[in-house]
């Protein structure tokens, strides 16, 4: 399969080498953390800036023996940097890094979030700041724009996934088609770009059914129906390469998979009943386990890549441990005749599972690794308000919050509140009930600012949901 890495462009040109330039300079201060620098090395459309540039050129080269000419090309200098400074000094704000301060106690907000975001992120996931009056019933959100608009295919949606520590979009179309989109600023989550388009990636002849990130966030892997390869994309470098996967793999047209959140192990689903663990660096399996029948989802714990949730097209959940093979067990989902998703709170807490006939069940894991091998397990929540099949589920990084939905029928995507066990009564909005578009796909932000929705023409749902302050 060949793979065509697409010029940019927009609906209705293409893009000039200026334009390209400017772009990949974009891209690259997001990915890379540079900082802002001098104007000279800014953007070169802006036209204060090329005033600039003109003046320094001009005075490094002109010499005039008039003491006032001089002193109106230094005024007139002067002026022009000062209003430079004053427009565009933050600019590019979003995409520095900051230096959290291990040492010392920080008198500002930000510092003790970078303070507890350094020391609790191996272990525990993401540190947020606390939402406001979460409610129980209602919820507090508004819709935004689709920030694909001009760029999508009318393909569906395959995965949506935010980036995890920069506030990027990441959206591959089953066409094969990756695309990068800038969220909003890293310190301004209501500033929404005009034009949000970073990059993109279109492999041919490829019928994409999964990608994520992986590596820190700086690479992407890909799977497709029927494929003897996984396809890498490196988001700094635009390349894309090609990885085959293992001989010892038979049975491997499913295209499913999921990655560690570690970014170091990927899970490949097989054909039959087999799920492959592969080392993310070398694409060798290093470890393969075998459940009573066809594996339909997977996901590692959040906090350890040591376990891994399996969920057969027969009901049953399967605890798989890679260490220790004495802590294996399984359990059956109640009311389940097959089994569609399975997903897992950030905080290792909840396991929610969903099955054909529109009933999703919710978990307590502690008492499921307890329970008795391939009995019938106790739900503390059950969703029961789908027609049909429950396959779409995520959990915010809280774990307050469940996403959930039906790839089968119009509209249907939910937020849960599993405090309450309540589904929140005005998501979505009653205005759009009445839109002919089907989900695929979801996602949470790192800090559950956003959540957005993959939709079946290609396009994109996205909400701001307002009791959290953090992309």
């Amino acid at each position: 399969m060949d793979v065509d890495t697409t010029a940019k462009k927009t609906v209705k040109r293409m893009l000039t080498e200026e334009e390209k330039e400017y772009q990949e300079k974009l891209t690259k201060k997001i990915f890379l953390d540079q900082h802002f620098l001098s104007s000279s090395e800014s953007d070169e459309d802006d036209d204060a800036s090329e005033k600039i540039n003109k003046v320094e050129k001009k005075a490094s080269v002109w010499e005039d023996e008039s003491s006032n000419d001089e002193d109106d090309s230094i005024k007139k200098k002067k002026r022009f940097r000062e209003n430079y400074v004053k427009n565009n000094i933050n600019k590019y704000s979003w995409a520095k890094k900051k230096e959290p301060n291990l040492d010392g106690h920080s008198d500002s907000d930000d510092d003790e979030l970078d303070k507890a975001s350094s020391m609790l992120s191996k272990k525990a996931g993401k540190y947020i700041k606390t939402q406001k009056g979460l409610g129980v019933k209602v919820i507090n959100f508004n819709q935004i724009k689709d920030i694909s608009l001009g760029y999508h295919t009318s393909k569906p949606v395959a995965s949506v996934k935010f980036h995890p520590s920069k506030p990027v979009l990441m959206v591959a179309s089953s066409k094969g088609k990756i695309s990068l989109f800038k969220v909003c600023e890293a310190d301004n989550l209501k500033k929404i770009e005009k034009d949000n388009y970073l990059q993109h990636i279109s492999i041919k002849n490829f019928r994409l059914i999964n990608a994520e990130y992986f590596a820190g966030g700086t690479k992407i892997i890909a799977s497709g129906h029927k494929s003897s390869c996984l396809y890498l994309y490196d988001i700094l470098n635009g390349t894309v390469d090609e990885t085959f996967i293992p001989k010892s793999i038979k049975r491997f047209s499913s295209g499913q998979f999921t990655v560690s959140s570690c970014g170091t192990l990927v899970a490949l689903l097989g054909d039959v009943s087999e799920v492959y663990i592969l080392n993310a660096n070398t694409f060798e399996v290093v470890a393969t386990f075998i459940a009573s029948s066809r594996v339909v989802s997977a996901t590692f714990s959040k906090n350890t890549r040591n376990e891994i949730y399996g969920f057969t097209e027969d009901g049953n959940v399967y605890i798989w441990n890679l260490t220790s093979r004495s802590e294996q067990n399984a359990f059956i989902d109640k009311g389940c005749v097959h089994g569609s998703k399975i997903a897992i709170s950030y905080n290792d807490q909840f396991l929610a599972c969903g099955s054909n006939t529109g009933f999703i069940n919710i978990y307590d894991v502690t008492r499921a690794k307890i329970a008795d091998f391939a009995s019938s397990l106790e739900p503390i929540h059950t969703i029961s308000n789908l027609v049909t099949a429950g396959d779409i589920l995520s959990f915010n990084n809280t774990s307050e919050i469940l996403a959930y939905g039906s790839t089968s029928k119009d509209m249907q995507m939910r937020l849960y509140n599993i405090g309450s066990g309540t589904t929140y009564e005005n998501f979505p909005h009653i205005s759009e009930m009445r839109s002919r578009t089907k989900m695929t796909c979801v996602d949470f932000s790192p800090n559950s600012g956003f959540v957005v929705f993959g939709t079946r023409n290609g396009g994109l749902k996205m909400y701001r949901l307002n009791n959290f302050t953090s992309y």
